[in-house]
């Protein structure tokens, strides 16, 4: 909240979740900027200039997401 430069942006789809992240983004204030359909090019862009990934899972997967933010360099 206080002198932390960094934007945090999610991207993905909406899932059943949504509504309740969107709610506490508002309620508390928070600088989140939400994108739900990026081109894969795109995406790439935004992972290469990421400070960090969070990738919160919830069922089990690959984790593709992972893979892809490390080979461009995030």
């Amino acid at each position: 909240e206080k002198g932390y430069s960094h934007q945090m942006i999610m991207v993905g789809k909406k899932g059943a979740s949504y509504s309740e992240m969107e709610s506490y983004i508002k309620n508390n204030k928070l600088n989140v900027k939400c994108f739900f359909s990026i081109p894969v090019n795109d995406l790439a862009c935004l992972l290469s200039g990421a400070t960090c990934l969070i990738y919160p899972s919830f069922h089990e997967g690959f984790g593709l997401p992972i893979v892809e933010s490390m080979a461009a360099g995030c």
